[in-house]
């Protein structure tokens, strides 16, 4: 016999009815059932929550854009076996999940779980690129997708302790520039040599610095863009310097 999916959690007695669909004309229609002499039926679901989530590195400092590795796991803790499910993960202000919480981009499959089964595993996981700058809790969910119909929908999620994973960008500066001659003529050159700095928390891409010439000690619309001097195939005619990433 199968148990109807809308059937309600509980204790039921199990009732057994003679001619139920009143096929027969009887002598007697009041006595065709029997039942168990206790609610010996019990109806229950599974409930797939997260008891663990541990980030690699432990404390992630990411630009959007970038990856890190999330292990986690997953328990059944209700008295029958689970359905299939996913687990997904967010970053959070706070160590509830929430409607502004940032759905990372990875998730992984979690077989179905008997009555008390653990299933731990990894993913990597990727910050999207409009992401804001923040230090976030990671929050690893249980059956985030609702696929498993559970006992407590309420409890699936977990949190990292602390607000652990820092969501930062490079910051390029130049830190030093040569002086230039006093005195030079239009059409001329002279040689530029200067120093660029990451000073943020994450490594960044490949970029170019140019120079410019100013009526103050301010980069405005007004300043005049320097060109470069050619000085060998593919070197370009603009006065910039990319630097090896």
């Amino acid at each position: 016999m199968t148990i109807p999916l809308a059937t309600s959690p509980n204790s039921y007695f199990l009732i057994a009815c003679a001619d139920d669909k009143s096929a027969v004309i009887e002598s007697n229609e009041g006595d065709n059932c029997i039942v168990t002499p206790g609610a010996i039926v019990t109806v229950a679901r599974p409930d797939l929550v997260e008891t663990a989530a541990t980030m690699n590195p432990t404390a992630p400092v990411r630009a959007p854009g970038t990856t890190f590795s999330v292990t986690d796991t997953a328990r059944n803790l209700g008295p029958v076996a689970s359905a299939p499910s996913t687990t997904r993960y967010y970053l959070s202000l706070d160590p509830v999940k929430g409607a502004g919480d940032v759905l990372l981009v990875g998730s992984r499959a979690v077989p179905g779980l008997a009555a008390g089964a653990v299933q731990s595993g990894s993913v990597n996981v990727t910050i999207p690129a409009a992401t804001p700058l923040n230090s976030y809790f990671l929050l690893a969910c249980a059956d985030d997708l609702a696929r498993v119909t559970e006992s407590d929908e309420t409890n699936n999620c977990v949190a990292s302790p602390t607000a652990a994973v820092t969501v930062t960008r490079p910051d390029l500066v130049e830190i030093a520039v040569s002086a230039p001659p006093a005195t030079k003529q239009r059409g001329t050159t002279f040689t530029v040599t200067d120093t660029a700095q990451n000073i943020g928390a994450v490594a960044s891409g490949p970029s170019a610095t140019r120079y410019y010439l100013s009526l103050d000690a301010v980069k405005s619309a007004g300043d005049t863009m320097l060109t470069r001097e050619p000085d060998g195939p593919g070197s370009g005619g603009r006065g910039q310097r990319t630097p090896a990433p």
